[in-house]
């Protein structure tokens, strides 16, 4: 995982904005209420199937991410990611059956690891709090013991109007999320489907204008061997 934050680490570093200020009514209890069942249908889920199509940029310069991710219970999890900025193109795997994890590019040699304890967790975190692509564009080397519900703090919560996006009606919910051990917060713009309860789109200005849209599936069958190690 860390190696993987490095890599896109380096591609991302040029993205960054500042953050834009946010206005919207405010029900507070409803709209953490909302952000919590959100949050609890992806923590309790048996699998994730999830599609992640990222857009990125300032002035210029632009970057995208198009990326799926496996996961189910016992610590499994497959990603496979493709970046392109600044002229570049890398794609970079991450596979875990539960006890080893092998990341890297296919183009080199495969890195192997014990698989974190808390990898399934602070996947699951990180997609409902900060979403995909910040997960990986993090520089900073942070403590893998201390998870990642612990260590994101959410919190400023407030219901928009309803909005549509591709035919989904979708809640658009406004927070804020902070790292534990730093000051600056993030706005954060989350539409979630009112019929799924799952994320269709987030939007965090203060990493480089970022976009994510998503198609979730949960708790369908997945392949044992799409958690096999790469060889």
């Amino acid at each position: 995982m860390k190696a993987i934050c490095l890599l896109f680490g380096m591609l991302a570093a040029t993205l960054f904005l500042s953050s834009e200020s946010l206005s919207a009514p405010a029900d507070k209890d409803e709209a953490k209420e909302l952000f919590d069942r959100m949050e609890k249908k992806l923590a309790e889920a048996d699998t994730i199937e999830l599609n992640v199509q990222c857009s990125l940029g300032v002035g210029d310069q632009a970057g995208t991410v198009k990326a799926t991710l496996w996961t189910a219970q016992g610590n499994k999890a497959r990603m496979a990611m493709t970046m392109k900025g600044g002229g570049k193109t890398r794609d970079v795997t991450m596979v875990s059956d539960g006890t080893k994890q092998k990341s890297g590019s296919p183009s080199t040699e495969f890195k192997e690891t014990d698989t974190p304890k808390l990898l399934h967790d602070n996947l699951v975190y990180s997609l409902s709090r900060i979403g995909f692509t910040p997960n990986f564009m993090e520089t900073k080397e942070r403590d893998d013991s201390k998870g990642r519900k612990d260590l994101v703090v959410v919190s400023d919560f407030k219901l928009d109007k309803r909005d549509e996006i591709d035919d989904k009606e979708v809640y658009v919910l406004h927070y804020q999320f902070a790292f534990a051990d730093e000051d600056k917060k993030f706005e954060t713009t989350l539409y979630i489907d009112t019929k799924t309860l799952l994320p269709v789109r987030r939007t965090v200005p203060a990493y480089g204008n970022l976009k994510e849209d998503y198609q979730y599936r949960l708790d369908e069958k997945i392949a044992d061997d799409k958690f096999e190690l790469p060889k």
